[in-house]
């Protein structure tokens, strides 16, 4: 009886010791990993002055810009022979991230045309306004114009592609094709028809000074056969982004 009690007062003791020496380790390591107060006022000071550069250097979400131009151009109605007018024209667009409202105003009074035109536009390529981007944009045209000793006026659905490629980091290449769907009128008939543009451009720093060829052509069938107003010629502006 006496070695039982011997026994078991040995491996009490043993197990005892085992347990002391366990703590004392556990203490030891997580004493070594313990985080005072200090480090982590230190450590959210950081991450706040992190957040704060990247806030500061992060680019913005919003864009914009103004643009106004000038143009000369000949216009040929039908058969009726060529003529030169002179026209201008304004724009602006503001983005949030990809997408952008667009507002676009021309008045030609020598020609008596005076175009409105807004679009939604969708940048699919691109980081910014100012860098390589292809633009989806759809949108109105309302025109109000002469034919016929007439004034008219008529509003089209309007769709859209524009590339600008840049060459260089300041120097670059704009494409641009609209569509007009056809709508339809009553004495006129179908009217519908497209714009292109294309031309260079220069970047100083957030002005830009442009040059475009431009084409545009405005298609109408009456029941008497087809007719046509043809308007291209050279645009020149500046276009200003913030």
């Amino acid at each position: 009886m006496s070695q039982f009690k011997t026994l078991t007062l040995t491996f009490v003791l043993l197990v005892s010791a085992g347990a002391a020496s366990a703590q004392s380790s556990s203490s030891g390591k997580s004493g070594a990993k313990r985080w005072t107060l200090q480090e982590w006022l230190n450590t959210k000071n950081r991450n706040a002055l992190m957040d704060q550069w990247l806030q500061i250097n992060s680019p913005s979400p919003f864009e914009f810009f103004i643009r106004g131009e000038s143009f000369n151009y000949e216009s040929k109605v039908d058969v009726d022979p060529k003529k030169t007018y002179n026209s201008t024209s304004g724009g602006a667009a503001a983005y949030a991230s990809i997408v952008g409202l667009q507002g676009e105003y021309e008045n030609s009074t020598s020609e008596n045309i005076t175009d409105v035109t807004g679009l939604l536009n969708f940048r699919i390529l691109g980081g910014e306004l100012q860098s390589t981007s292809l633009t989806l944009s759809v949108g109105q045209r309302t025109r109000q114009f002469e034919y016929l000793t007439q004034d008219r006026s008529v509003k089209n659905i309007a769709t859209q592609a524009q590339l600008n490629l840049y060459l260089t980091k300041y120097f670059g290449l704009k494409g641009l094709y609209r569509y007009y769907q056809p709508t339809d009128t009553t004495d006129l008939g179908k009217i519908y028809g497209h714009l292109t543009e294309g031309g260079l451009f220069i970047d100083f720093g957030q002005l830009r000074v442009f040059g475009d060829y431009f084409e545009d052509l405005q298609r109408m069938s009456p029941t008497a056969g087809d007719a046509k107003i043809r308007r291209h010629g050279i645009k020149t502006g500046l276009q200003i982004f913030f």
